[in-house]
């Protein structure tokens, strides 16, 4: 069984549509390949065979028929395809489906809103972090923190 690309080539070949380097290496790959050579020549047969059958004519207005034909079936009707589309799923089921698309879009809205909320707020306590200058606590003893270390002491 010869491999499908070159079957196409060899179908090219009997149809006369190649180029002069691919008529060469067809005829190396004939030369060399005896079930090439097999199909090749069958091919032709096919072809010749083919070519001598009989021309037919259509009628002069075979095309005007056609689509005369064409324009005579009915074409469906949006409230025939409204109705097809019923048969197949009950109103109760495309409430819920769309109750539940409005559900997912919503929650998902919010995710979205609640996320950005957030990474503002960070970015916000990022940037104050950044800027504010550093809390350093009193080196000296107020007399307020003195009477609150007592009253822990005594405790």
């Amino acid at each position: 069984m010869l491999p499908e690309k070159i079957t196409e080539i060899l179908a090219a070949a009997v149809d006369g549509e190649l180029s002069s380097r691919q008529r060469r290496a067809v005829q190396r790959l004939l030369d060399q390949n005896d079930e090439a050579r097999r199909l090749y020549k069958q091919m032709k047969r096919d072809a010749e065979r083919l070519n001598a059958l009989p021309r037919q004519s259509l009628a002069p207005h075979f095309a005007s028929r056609v689509l005369q034909s064409i324009g005579e079936r009915p074409t469906p009707l949006p409230a025939a395809v409204g109705q097809v589309a019923q048969k197949y799923l009950p109103m109760w089921a495309i409430v819920c489906a769309a109750a539940a698309v409005m559900l997912a879009v919503s929650l998902g809205t919010y995710l979205i809103a609640v996320s950005a909320e957030q990474q503002r707020a960070a970015e916000l306590a990022e940037r104050n972090r950044k800027t504010a200058p550093p809390i350093v606590p009193e080196l000296h003893p107020s007399p307020q923190n003195t009477n609150v270390a007592k009253n822990i002491t005594e405790r």
